[in-house]
């Protein structure tokens, strides 16, 4: 829906390029803004040119959201033990 808003398109597919449905450079820096905000991490308009469907922003979301969320389990599971004597 980010792409939808953005572009002011109702029918888009995952599959289509975000410069063949009528993105330019100033729609890219407010894709890429949404991102962060929405998932909060790093997006970048280098990565947006790169992967530029909405079906490869996914993946990368979904695998930044996994990554993200591992390296905080890791974080919280550091501090859980107390060293004890036997």
């Amino acid at each position: 829906d980010i792409w939808q808003a953005v572009l002011k398109i109702d029918q888009i597919s995952v599959a289509d390029n975000f410069f063949d449905v009528g993105g330019h450079s100033l729609l890219a820096v407010q894709i890429v803004s949404r991102v962060k905000e929405r998932y909060q991490i790093e997006f970048s308009m280098r990565r947006l040119l790169e992967i530029a469907t909405i079906e490869g922003m996914a993946s990368y979301v979904e695998n930044a959201l996994w990554i993200r969320d591992a390296e905080t389990q890791e974080e919280d599971t550091g501090d859980d033990f107390e060293e004890l004597e036997i």
